[in-house]
C-alpha cells in the first residue's frame, strides 16, 4: 500500500510526551490530589491457580483485584500502579486499610491504581523452612504478572481503565513489597536459587500459570514499602527504578544485610538500604527514605508517616512516568507468536531488524493482492511480525502527529500516531471507511475503533480514497450500534461474536464482513463468505485453532433451537446459553435451525472438507426434498474428471468423498479442481486444490 505521510514535528519548547501530552506532566498531575472523587471497581476477576490451605491441602483459588480510577478524568493514557498487601505471605488482603489508603491517595493524584489478591502459603506457620518461604514469594510473583498481563490484555481488547501500558509499576508493603522487589530483579531462570529450581520449572518458570498468558508482564518500576531482596547480586546495570520506605529498626523485614526469622525460618535478605546501595553504585534510578528509630510498617500506624511515605515517593514517581515525556520513545509489547503491529514514529532507520530486533527473520508482511514479504516499514501500515515470545521493543524518534492513510476498495492493513486514536476521529471525506470493520489481533481477531501505539489493524474501505488521521482534530464523530450481541442469536469465542438467525438489510451486510484469515494457524471462526452474520437457517462455520480443545458460547433467543454438525455428522444443540466443548473440532461445522419439520428447507453446495486437501477431500450438500443427484468433477479446462454421484437420493444432509483420481482410478495432478451438483432444479459449482 502507498501511503502519503504529512508530518509535523513538534518543537522543543512543546515538550509534547510520547502516549501522554505536556498537560499531565504540569507539576501538578501526579503530584497533588488534584481528582476530590475516584471510582473503585471491585472484584474483577484476573486469573486463578492452585494453592493450599493451613493444613496444606491444595484447591484452585480464583484471583481478584479492585482498581481506582480518578472520576472525571479527561486523560485516557494513565500509568498504572499495582499494589500487594503485606501479611508475611500467610494473612491479609486487598481491602487492607494500607492498600485502601495507598490506591485512594494515588488515584486522586491522577494514577490508575490497583491492589490484588495473591495465593498466600499459609503452611508457612508451622513449616517455616527457607525452600517454602521463597515458593511463597514464588506463587505471589507468578500472581503479579497474572495482574500485569489482565491489565495489558484489558487494554488491548477492552480499554475499561485508561491505562498506558508503557507506564506499568508494581509496589507493595512488607510481604507485597518482597514479591514486587524480587519479581523486577529476578529476570532470568538462573537466578532462581538451586533448591528450589524444580518447583519454579514446575510452575511456569517465571511466569507462572495464573493466567492471561501471551501478554507481556513487564513493569517499569518499583514502590517498594519495608521490602527485601532475596540477593543483590540479581540486580543489574540500568535496571528497574526503585523507590524505598523502611524503618531502621524493623526486626520483621531486615533494613540492611539480617535474617528474617518469622516462624523460625532463618532467611537470608538483603533490605532497602542495601538495594538502594547496589542500585546507586551500578548508576541506576533510586531513593530511600528511611524512618529513623522506627520498626516495620510505620506508614501503617501513623498517618503522619503515610504522608511522608506517599510525599516521598511520589516526588520519585513523577520523575519516572514524566521523564520520557521530552525523549521520543515508546514501548510497544508484543505476544507471543504472530501479531499485528506498526511504526508509531518518524525514524531513520525502518528496517525491521531494528525496529524489532527480537523478530523472526522474514516474517514481516504487508497486504495488497495477497501478503507480501517486507523488509522495512512505512508509517500508516500494518503488518504481520512474529515472535518467539511475548515482550517489548521500544522506538525512539520524531513524534508523528499526523498522517494520510490512502485506502483500496476492500480490505487494508493500517497502523496509527504515536498516541492512540478513534479511527471514527479520521478525517473522511469520501467517506470511505466501512464502520464496524476495525479489527486488531491477539490469538484472533476482535473488533474495536481505536488505533492503539504501535499495533496493526485491518480496516475495509467501500473505494478507493484516503483518511486523515490527526491527533490535533481528534473529536470522535457519531456512529451506528452494530453490536447485536445479547439481542439475536450468537456465538461467542476469543472475543469474537457470531450472529445468526437474523435478518438484516443488505446494505448493512458489509459492516459484518471479516478480514482475510490470518496468515497462519490460530484461532479463527467464521461463517463462510468471510461474515460474522448468517441470515439462513443453515450456515457453514470455518474455524482454524492451533488448539486442541476449544470452548465457545452458543446463545438463542425467543426459544430457538439450533443444531451444530460436525464432518463426522455428530450434533450439538444449541438452545437458550450453552458452554458448548470442542474436543475433536472440524474445520467447517453446519449450523441449522431445527424446523417443525426439522428438516433443510433449500439445496446448498457446501465447502470441500479439507480444501486444500491431500489426497481425500469430502464434499458436502443439502437437499431439501428427494431429488436425482449428479456430482462431477471437472478441471479448469472444463474436461470431465470423474463423476461421484448419479442416483436418486433423499432429502437432508449427504456427502461423498473424492480420493483424487479420475474415472479410470488414476491419481490426477495437482491443481485446481471444480465440483459440480445438478439436480432437476438447482445447479451450483464450486472449487477446491489439490496440493502436491
Amino acid at each position: 500500500m502507498n501511503t502519503i505521510v504529512k508530518l509535523f514535528f513538534l518543537f522543543i519548547t512543546i515538550m509534547q510526551s510520547i502516549g501522554f501530552t505536556q498537560s499531565e506532566c504540569d507539576g501538578e498531575r501526579y503530584n497533588n490530589e488534584i481528582f476530590s472523587n475516584i471510582n473503585v471497581f471491585t472484584d474483577i476477576e484476573y486469573g486463578e491457580n492452585v494453592t493450599e490451605d493451613i493444613l496444606g491441602t491444595e484447591y484452585t483459588q480464583t484471583l481478584y483485584l479492585d482498581v481506582y480510577v480518578p472520576e472525571n478524568d479527561y486523560i485516557n493514557d494513565r500509568p498504572l500502579v499495582i499494589f500487594m498487601f503485606g501479611g508475611a505471605f500467610v494473612t491479609g488482603s486487598k481491602n487492607s486499610p494500607v492498600m485502601q489508603e495507598l490506591c485512594t491517595r494515588y488515584a486522586k493524584m491522577g494514577y490508575v491504581a490497583s491492589s490484588i489478591d495473591y495465593r498466600l502459603t499459609p503452611t508457612l506457620i508451622w513449616n517455616g523452612t527457607e525452600e517454602n518461604a521463597y515458593k511463597a514469594v514464588i506463587k505471589a510473583i507468578h500472581d503479579l504478572k497474572s495482574s500485569i498481563r489482565y491489565f495489558r490484555m484489558n487494554d488491548q481488547l477492552y480499554d475499561d481503565f485508561g491505562i498506558d501500558t508503557s507506564r506499568i509499576y508494581s509496589g507493595g508493603s512488607s510481604a507485597g513489597a518482597i514479591a514486587s522487589v524480587n519479581a523486577a530483579y529476578i529476570n532470568d531462570i538462573s537466578e532462581v536459587p538451586e533448591f528450589i529450581f524444580d518447583y519454579v520449572m514446575e510452575q511456569g518458570e517465571l511466569e507462572g500459570f495464573s493466567g492471561n498468558s501471551g501478554y507481556n508482564s513487564e513493569f517499569y518500576g518499583v514502590i517498594n514499602l519495608c521490602g527485601a531482596i532475596g540477593h543483590y547480586d540479581w540486580i543489574a546495570v540500568d535496571d528497574i527504578p526503585i523507590v524505598s520506605i523502611h524503618g531502621d529498626e524493623d526486626t520483621v523485614v531486615p533494613y540492611a544485610d539480617d535474617l528474617v526469622t518469622l516462624f523460625g525460618i532463618n532467611l537470608q535478605v538483603y533490605g532497602s538500604y542495601i538495594i538502594q546501595q547496589t542500585m546507586i553504585n551500578l548508576g541506576n534510578q533510586s531513593a530511600l527514605y528511611t524512618f529513623e528509630g522506627e520498626g516495620h510498617t510505620p506508614y501503617g500506624y501513623s498517618d503522619t508517616y503515610m504522608d511522608v511515605t506517599v510525599d516521598f515517593t511520589k516526588e520519585f514517581m513523577y520523575e519516572l512516568v514524566c521523564e520520557e515525556s521530552q525523549s521520543g520513545e515508546i514501548t510497544i509489547d508484543h505476544n507471543e507468536h504472530w501479531n499485528l503491529i506498526g511504526l508509531p514514529l518518524i525514524v531513520e532507520n525502518s528496517n525491521v531488524d531494528v525496529i524489532f530486533p527480537t523478530s523472526n527473520e522474514n516474517t514481516l508482511f504487508s497486504y495488497g493482492q495477497g501478503y507480501v514479504l517486507e523488509n522495512s516499514l512505512d508509517n500508516g501500515i500494518g503488518y504481520w511480525l512474529r515472535f518467539d515470545s511475548a515482550g517489548t521493543s521500544t522506538l525512539t524518534g520524531e513524534i508523528l502527529n499526523e498522517i494520510s492513510i490512502s485506502l483500496y476498495e476492500g480490505w487494508n492493513l493500517i497502523t496509527g500516531l504515536s498516541e492512540k486514536i478513534s479511527i471514527y476521529s479520521a478525517s473522511d471525506p469520501g467517506n470511505i471507511i466501512v464502520e464496524n470493520t476495525l479489527y486488531g489481533f491477539s490469538e484472533g481477531y476482535f473488533i474495536t475503533d481505536t488505533l492503539y501505539t504501535g499495533h496493526g489493524y485491518w480496516l475495509r474501505a467501500f473505494q478507493d480514497g484516503a483518511i486523515l488521521l490527526n491527533l490535533e482534530n481528534s473529536q470522535r464523530r457519531n456512529t451506528k450500534d452494530y453490536d447485536l450481541t445479547d439481542r439475536v442469536n450468537s456465538f461467542k469465542i476469543k472475543g469474537m461474536n457470531l450472529f445468526f438467525g437474523v435478518d438484516i438489510p443488505s446494505n448493512e451486510k458489509i459492516h459484518y464482513s471479516l478480514p482475510p484469515k490470518p496468515p497462519v494457524q490460530t484461532t479463527d471462526i467464521r461463517f463462510s463468505d468471510d461474515t460474522k452474520l448468517c441470515s439462513q437457517n443453515i450456515c457453514v462455520i470455518e474455524i482454524m485453532s492451533d488448539k486442541e480443545f476449544l470452548q465457545f458460547e452458543c446463545e438463542t433467543k425467543g426459544g430457538e433451537t439450533w443444531e451444530l454438525i460436525d464432518r463426522n455428522g455428530h450434533v450439538t444443540s444449541c438452545s437458550g446459553t450453552q458452554l458448548l466443548d470442542l474436543n475433536d473440532y472440524s474445520e467447517t461445522y453446519i449450523l441449522r435451525k431445527i424446523t417443525p419439520q426439522n428438516s433443510p428447507n433449500t439445496f446448498s453446495l457446501l465447502p470441500a472438507f479439507p480444501n486444500p486437501f491431500n489426497p481425500t477431500t469430502t464434499l458436502r450438500y443439502i437437499l431439501p426434498r428427494d431429488a436425482f443427484v449428479t456430482l462431477t468433477v471437472f478441471d479448469m479446462f472444463g474436461r470431465e474428471i470423474t463423476q461421484l454421484v448419479n442416483a436418486d437420493q433423499a432429502s437432508g444432509f449427504n456427502s461423498v468423498q473424492w480420493n483424487a483420481t479420475d474415472h479410470y482410478g488414476r491419481p490426477v495432478s495437482a491443481g485446481v479442481y471444480l465440483y459440480r451438483i445438478k439436480t432437476d432444479s438447482f445447479i451450483q459449482t464450486k472449487k477446491m486444490v489439490l496440493l502436491n
